[in-house]
């Protein structure tokens, strides 16, 4: 009878210690997410939590979509799916994410980018802390065949496309013609009608907008985002650009955030985020402003 007892007493001690604390913990830190630093790396799904960036391994069966990739693909009804490799268009078009071009040069990657590079710098909406860091030109990088793919190859096929909207600046006949794809001409609209009385204060620099021209970037051969009736640049007279400041090295900026933060609330980034300044350029890109790309938050700087 003891000995029973003793053998009985023996076999649940071995039991309560593989279902116990320990044997749990160490279940759970097979599955356990790791830490990241934000930024690190935009080929990783993250989670966003005060402070930190959570990021979960994938396994072999489940490859990891880009982030990048991700903002995309919610900006531009036009892409049917994405994958960890690249993305497809409704139109059966494919386009690879990453063509290795991490080794190249600045200059290689503005003139052949892929969308990796396209996604790399990430965009800060609103007002931030600092002029931009070195080299830092988010969205001046454009996979240009995407575009062509989305809103005309040819200057005929954006043209078809154009819709004028009046600029609040006071004066009849004066239109900038954008494209309608994407309702970027509503979104135009709406930028405009938001600056109007009693914030008149803003209708000089609209005076000699400009909007679609079929045209390359000054100084490449490279199609400017202007081609695609995705792009406005305000009265250059209050902008200022790096190719006509070049040897001052100085950042400069005379235009009010307000006009700043009405454009990014609907989709479009600014050129004056540039490290290559350019503050009369808007452009509409909502992947670069999508919350899951955009960078972390910054202190204020009223100069800016």
């Amino acid at each position: 009878m003891h000995v029973r007892m003793s053998i009985i007493f023996v076999a649940l001690l071995v039991l309560s210690m593989c279902t116990g604390p320990q044997g749990k913990n160490r279940g759970q830190k097979r599955s356990a997410a790791t830490v990241a630093s934000p930024g690190k790396n935009l080929s990783e799904p993250v989670r966003h939590a005060p402070g930190k960036v959570i990021t979960v391994r994938p396994s072999h069966q489940d490859p990891v979509v880009p982030i990048g990739l991700r903002c995309i693909k919610r900006a531009y009804p036009q892409v049917r799916s994405i994958d960890a490799h690249g993305l497809t268009l409704i139109s059966g078009e494919r386009f690879i994410w990453d063509r290795g071009r991490d080794h190249m040069s600045l200059k290689r990657r503005l003139e052949d980018p892929d969308l990796k590079t396209m996604m790399s710098q990430c965009y800060s909406p609103g007002r931030h802390g600092t002029p931009p860091l070195v080299n830092h030109d988010p969205g001046r990088a454009r996979v240009e065949s995407f575009f062509r793919a989305i809103y005309g190859k040819r200057s005929s096929s954006v043209i078809k496309h154009l819709k004028s909207v009046t600029p609040p600046v006071g004066k009849a006949g004066i239109r900038v013609r954008v494209s309608s794809i994407n309702a970027i001409d509503e979104r135009l609209a709406r930028i405009f009608g938001g600056l109007t009385a009693p914030k008149m204060k803003f209708r000089a620099l609209f005076t000699g907008s400009a909007g679609y021209h079929w045209r390359t970037v000054a100084g490449t051969a490279r199609l400017s985002a202007h081609s695609f009736g995705i792009a406005i640049d305000i009265n250059p007279k209050y902008g200022d650009y790096w190719r006509w400041d070049r040897g001052a090295d100085v950042y400069k900026n005379r235009v009010p955030v307000e006009i700043v933060t009405a454009f990014e609330g609907e989709g479009f980034i600014w050129g004056g985020k540039w490290y290559h300044y350019d503050t009369m350029h808007f452009e509409y890109r909502p992947e670069l402003l999508d919350p899951e790309c955009i960078c972390p938050v910054v202190p204020d700087n009223p100069a800016l």
